[in-house]
């Protein structure tokens, strides 16, 4: 087929390619190993992708959201933003000009992320760390004191030992080298996108169950491999990367609630949820229709999904909407039954109970604290029901939390349910 556009057809054929090291007498060495087949044959990862647009490639039906209008929607409040920006797939002039307009329109900006996902793009190390240094200068000529990190690694459920580089691990080699170019400086914190399931077919009542101890396992790994001394943070997670139906139920609900505590009670900064425009669904693997969203696009409007339910009580009903808030550590935790406790800076003691299960379960609370009594708001399967129908599907049951009060300390929680007590 015949592309469209002149740039799409440019490029090289290449028949085969070398290499290699050259000893000093000149004699080189082949690394590559050739053969006819993917098998035998070295893998070879190329990339044509540039950052090319012009005034005819704009769509007047397509609406981009400008840093401007999210500074201007009220969406950041009183918080500042961490900026994204590439390393592989744009130029240091760009995000030098990103970094001027940003200064002078007095952004409130916390720090600057430079990733776009290293490992999924198969990049070296050290060719990404020069990537990444081009970039940090650009930054630094605006703003010489601002944090700066990444990479945004794809996932961490691969060691990366795929990469082409012999050695040490993806982090530390990049580590390393930013080390020999007296650049530390430039790496201040690590990130990471987390959607642990790639399996959308398999049951999301087992993977849910599995989830926190995947995150835990491989925290471990990457601490183990140069991430132990730096502040991390969680800059996309959702269930999954591919639309899947536990995404628009309860299950993907229940996941992101679990994933922005326990990530907090793992040590990290920050983790940010991906989804927050309406959208639609997407079939990407097998008949799974589903997508990560708060809202769903419907030409009835839009509506709310149990992941934004979800996200109102963690951050209204658990949390308050501003203020320093204390963890505070819990016992009894199990697969099945998960408690996160929040001492809120308006001195509420709080507690959040996920029952994981398709099973009610029966929960006993014991605290220091002296509680009168506790209001509860319980989210769970009896509020929601979802009725798919391929690209058509929707909810037929869609109703808030419930409100109520309790004034012992022995709950029944329902089935795939998030509950929240706030201390009288």
């Amino acid at each position: 087929m015949k592309a469209e556009d002149l740039r799409d057809g440019l490029g090289f054929s290449i028949a085969e390619i070398a290499a290699g090291w050259s000893d000093k007498t000149g004699r080189f060495t082949d690394f590559v190993r050739h053969g006819r087949s993917r098998n035998k044959q070295t893998a070879i990862y190329v990339s044509s992708t540039d950052p090319w647009h012009r005034s005819s490639d704009l769509d007047p039906k397509v609406e981009q959201p400008g840093f401007d209008l999210l500074r201007d929607s009220g969406m950041i409040g009183s918080a500042k933003v961490m900026m994204s920006v590439p390393a592989l797939y744009d130029t240091p002039e760009n995000v030098g000009a990103l970094a001027q307009w940003l200064s002078a329109s007095r952004y409130p900006l916390s720090s600057f992320e430079i990733g776009e996902e290293p490992d999924g793009q198969s990049a070296d190390a050290d060719h990404f760390g020069k990537a990444y240094l081009n970039m940090a200068k650009a930054i630094r000529a605006t703003f010489p004191a601002i944090l700066i990190g990444g990479p945004s690694f794809q996932t961490i459920e691969e060691n990366f030992s795929q990469f082409p580089k012999p050695g040490n691990q993806w982090l530390r080699q990049f580590r390393d080298f930013l080390e020999s170019r007296s650049a530390s400086g430039d790496f201040q914190f690590c990130t990471f996108e987390w959607y642990p399931f790639d399996d959308v077919a398999d049951d999301p009542l087992d993977q849910l169950l599995e989830a926190n101890s995947l995150l835990e396992q491989n925290l471990k790994r990457l601490n183990g491999q140069g991430m132990k001394d730096l502040p991390w943070m969680i800059t996309e997670y959702g269930f999954s990367a591919f639309g899947a139906k536990a995404e628009v139920e309860l299950p993907g609900a229940l996941f992101n609630f679990d994933c922005a505590m326990l990530s907090l009670q793992l040590g990290a900064q920050t983790a940010y949820l991906y989804g927050y425009e309406p959208n639609e669904l997407i079939n990407e693997v097998g008949k799974e229709w589903g997508n990560n969203m708060l809202f769903l696009r419907s030409d009835d409007g839009i509506v709310e999904l149990p992941t934004y339910w979800a996200a109102k009580m963690l951050t209204t009903k658990l949390c308050a909407p501003k203020g320093n808030h204390a963890l505070i550590r819990t016992s009894g935790n199990t697969k099945q039954v998960g408690c996160y406790a929040v001492l809120r800076p308006d001195g509420k003691l709080c507690i959040a109970l996920i029952n994981r299960v398709a099973n009610a379960s029966e929960v006993h609370l014991s605290t220091s604290a002296k509680v009168k009594g506790w209001t509860s708001w319980s989210y769970s399967s009896a509020r929601y029901h979802w009725q798919p129908a391929g690209e058509g599907g929707h909810p037929v049951k869609n109703l808030p939390p419930v409100r109520g009060i309790l004034q012992a300390n022995t709950l029944r929680l329902p089935p795939l349910s998030i509950t929240v007590l706030q201390a009288n």
